[in-house]
């Protein structure tokens, strides 16, 4: 077990160990952080995510937590899962009480993040952070972060969805000999369903509008595309589906799984084949 102590200043950085004090404490920074339009995660969900990385072979999940006389002044959590997309990176965010800005408490906790990740074999960290978060923008490029893309954070209020409509549009739809089915139904229907569904995938990976690789998500290899689909992704098989024309899978649309109570799913991935555009689907 990789650990270490050290004091910088006055302060005692320590690893994040699997309990839920720990996972309360990264919450609660980066629940303070978050724009408020942005849904919260809870700390039972964080410490499953990290606990389940930590079992995994294939997936990491680390942090550190520095403190000042007993209580945390900073936190530094990393980890890859979700991450597919970007072949060798991991995910840093670093998160210090205002009162401790400007000591070298977050320049440290990186560090050390670093050397933690470089013995993983790791080669770069990856962050996403909110535009109006300049402070943060500011550190970030003052440490080597170099912007590569930009995106969306987008709201839909499910609860103004009429179950009417939807049903009106499932009916056209089918008028138009497009069938959707959702991903539980074609693992039922198609023996070949993985395939098929990866094969659209590639079909618009390269349209996808980031800054990296996407095809990555899509692996090659079949059994990793679906791995990551329900390990990284997360995602709910009965919330999610595919639009078929004749028999040809064009289209898809995924959702995340919802945390447990939560009010909130994410949306994490819709395409349409190249030929099958500009329909509606």
């Amino acid at each position: 077990i990789w650990y270490t102590e050290v004091d910088v200043m006055t302060i005692t950085v320590r690893e994040l160990q699997s309990t839920l004090d720990d996972m309360q404490v990264v919450t609660r920074f980066v629940n303070a952080w978050l724009p408020e339009y942005l849904p919260r995660r809870t700390a039972e969900a964080r410490l499953q995510d990290h606990m389940d990385a930590c079992a995994s072979s294939e997936f990491i999940s680390f942090g550190f937590i520095a403190e000042s006389d007993g209580e945390p002044v900073g936190v530094a959590s990393a980890g890859n899962a979700g991450l597919a997309i970007i072949n060798g990176a991991i995910s840093l965010m670093v998160f210090i009480e205002s009162d401790h800005r400007r000591q070298g408490i977050g320049k440290h906790l990186m560090d050390m993040a670093s050397g933690f990740a470089a013995d993983a074999g790791y080669t770069h960290w990856f962050t996403t952070l909110p535009e109006e978060h300049t402070d943060s923008l500011t550190w970030a490029r003052a440490h080597g972060f170099e912007e590569v893309d930009r995106g969306y954070h987008l709201a839909f209020t499910v609860s103004t969805w009429d179950a009417a409509t939807g049903r009106k549009i499932l009916d056209e739809t089918k008028g138009k000999g497009v069938c959707i089915a959702s991903l539980v139904e074609l693992q039922q229907e198609h023996e070949d369903w993985a395939e098929r569904l990866q094969e659209l995938c590639l079909s618009f990976a390269k349209d996808l509008p980031i800054g990296f690789d996407v095809a990555e998500i899509f692996h090659s290899d079949t059994e990793a595309f679906i791995k990551s689909l329900k390990i990284e992704m997360k995602t709910d098989f009965a919330g999610s589906f595919v639009a078929l024309i004749d028999g040809e899978w064009a289209a898809t649309a995924w959702l995340a799984k919802p945390e447990q109570d939560a009010d909130w799913c994410g949306h994490s991935m819709t395409g349409v084949h190249p030929d099958y555009r500009r329909r509606g689907l």
